[in-house]
């Protein structure tokens, strides 16, 4: 971790510490507190998948990473409020709606289902981050990440393929202010996101062209 530390010029060092299930809680507990607190002391500031929430011991000002869904499961709404109590923000990647990798309807070429089956351009942009958790407000979102795992991709046009034109729904949602969250309309942003597309076919990056939008002739 202080080779890690060295190597980054961010503020941040992420240590995981999700899917440990083989692992028995009280020894998950332990190691994570412990780790947290060697880590700290490299003077970053530690980040940390939501799962290290069941350590309440970790380092003042630990950020939690969410990538539970839209509804949170089995102790992540629990897990997540750790962070916050103990002066930490909370970072929201919500895999029903921000992972990339997930298929956006069923018989796509790509991408995995386990997050509540297929994740369309319209339900990766139908979400409000701060209707997520009780407790987790604007001032307690550090940020929204939307990730993409590349187990099941092979090259950089599998990766533009899964990543657009979705990474435009979750961009205007993250940047956007609270109180324009209720403004959104999937129907304004549907012919938005088209042009997006159509953009990034000039720069000649690929996108999937995906059901839900109003696709031209002009864009295929």
């Amino acid at each position: 971790m202080r080779q890690m530390a060295a190597m980054t010029p961010g503020p941040y060092l992420h240590l995981g510490g999700d899917e440990s299930l083989s692992t028995p809680e009280v020894d998950f507990v332990r190691f994570i507190e412990r780790v947290t607190t060697d880590a700290a002391q490299t003077g970053k500031t530690i980040i940390g998948w939501h799962e290290m929430g069941a350590a309440t011991a970790m380092p003042r000002g630990t950020i939690g990473q969410y990538w539970s869904f839209t509804r949170p499961q089995e102790g992540a709404e629990d897990d997540t409020m750790t962070f916050v109590r103990n002066g930490g923000q909370v970072i929201l990647s919500p895999a029903d709606v921000a992972y990339l990798d997930m298929v956006y309807e069923t018989g796509t070429e790509f991408g995995q289902a386990w997050a509540e089956g297929p994740t369309s351009v319209r339900e990766s942009y139908g979400w409000k981050p701060t209707r997520i958790i009780d407790g987790i407000g604007e001032e307690q979102i550090l940020g929204i990440e939307a990730p993409i795992w590349t187990e099941t991709l092979h090259r950089m046009q599998d990766v533009e393929y899964m990543a657009f034109p979705r990474l435009a729904s979750v961009m205007e949602i993250a940047w956007s202010p609270k109180a324009d969250h209720d403004q959104h309309d999937f129907e304004t942003f549907a012919p938005r996101a088209v042009a997006f597309s159509e953009r990034l076919e000039a720069a000649g990056i690929g996108y999937h062209r995906a059901p839900d939008l109003p696709w031209t002739d002009a864009a295929q």
